[in-house]
């Protein structure tokens, strides 16, 4: 919290801390409000995020407080969190039918001590690199940032978040319920829903497990992944 509040409040001292700011807040977004009501359950069964989700705060608050800059025309994004991008037809590599399916694969990946396949839950490079990262505000052309550098950074924090994971290797946990505590935020070509906690217990000692490793899912037409997990 106290990284992510000193880049705050230096926000206005160039464009590369904007962008290193806003794709760092992608993940771990600001306190959720505007909470809003979850779909009849009745359609989902046990199928959706037992809890409602609020509406993630995207952008930058302190970042309303810019001037407009004739050298970043896409400066406003950094307020709104996002990037205006054309509508993309790319479907995900594979993927779950809804977050309570990957949520109970995670778990048995974790039990069989699979980093590959828990590599395999989350977004890959080329999903990253053209669906995700060009709406970020991270992305525009003053930070020149490149997709490849943004990803080395996001896969590190992928990595470290697996190994918290599979800490829990031979462990068979049974899933309870899967919250979004983070809030939702809505993009052109994908959702992000942050603030994952996956609540379970131990099979064999019935002890009750919260998991926070798994940060954010994201979901792109009616498929789940995981976008990020970290320690």
């Amino acid at each position: 919290m106290q990284f992510r509040n000193r880049f705050r409040t230096r926000i206005s001292c160039s464009p590369l801390l904007q962008a290193l700011a806003v794709l760092f807040l992608a993940g771990w977004p600001a306190q959720a409000d505007m909470r809003e009501p979850l779909p009849d359950p009745a359609d989902y069964g046990d199928e959706w995020f037992d809890n409602q989700v609020p509406e993630a705060t995207m952008g930058i608050a302190k970042a309303r407080g810019m001037s407009p800059r004739t050298d970043d025309p896409e400066w406003e994004s950094v307020i709104t969190g996002k990037r205006e991008v054309a509508v993309h037809d790319r479907e995900f590599n594979g993927g779950s039918t809804s977050p309570v399916a990957l949520a109970r694969r995670i778990l048995e990946l974790m039990e069989v001590d699979s980093r590959d396949g828990l590599r395999d839950l989350a977004i890959d490079r080329y999903e990253f690199g053209t669906l995700f990262w060009p709406e970020f505000p991270a992305s525009r052309p003053i930070t020149n940032w490149k997709p490849d550098e943004a990803w080395f950074f996001h896969a590190g924090k992928v990595e470290s978040g697996i190994s918290e994971g599979l800490d829990y290797r031979g462990v068979k946990l049974i899933l309870d319920r899967v919250t979004c505590e983070g809030g939702h935020a809505p993009y052109t070509n994908f959702d992000l829903y942050h603030g994952i906690r996956i609540y379970a217990h131990n099979e064999k000692t019935g002890e009750s497990v919260k998991l926070d490793f798994v940060k954010t899912f994201a979901c792109r037409l009616g498929k789940w992944k995981v976008f990020i997990y970290d320690d």
